[in-house]
């Protein structure tokens, strides 16, 4: 008679075929439910223009361009992604990549793709004149910073 660990583990090896193997590495971890990225993933900040005037910051569109820098499709969960403006998190700016509709690939990034998205968020960024820097943060990976300069 058989215990039922080797039952189980003959059960298992029964399923598992060479072709059901993980995608090149790094692949994709399940964690509680949801993919997390476990390689590079390129961050971009996109800004319409980097010289505005108060009068017309409202119609300045900000957002984000990802990446992904590997071999398999992760989600690279740019749910969480975060804007720095002048070095704080950007509450508006997280409520924008939150909400709204997105791409498929927004949840899913083949490998070697790209996605973006950009909102008019001008006015909710840049409430005063001034030099701005931008800079986006997603877990250990961030993006170049982007100069902004808001005149009278």
């Amino acid at each position: 008679m058989r215990s039922p660990i080797t039952v189980a583990l003959l059960a298992l090896s029964a399923c598992w075929h060479a072709t059901d193997a993980p995608p090149d590495p790094p692949a994709p971890i399940a964690r509680q439910g949801r993919r997390v990225p476990t390689g590079p993933l390129a961050l971009e900040v996109l800004v319409s223009t980097p010289h505005i005037a108060m009068a017309t910051r409202e119609r300045v569109e900000v957002g984000l361009r990802a990446t992904n820098l590997t071999h398999a499709p992760f989600d690279p969960g740019l749910h969480s992604c975060e804007l720095l403006v002048n070095g704080e998190p950007s509450v508006d700016f997280r409520a924008a990549v939150g909400n709204g509709s997105f791409e498929p690939e927004w949840t899913w990034l083949p490998a070697g793709q790209s996605v973006a998205m950009t909102r008019p968020l001008g006015d909710l960024l840049f409430d005063h004149p001034g030099p701005y820097t931008l800079v986006l943060r997603l877990g250990s990976a961030s993006s170049n910073a982007v100069q902004v300069r808001v005149d009278p």
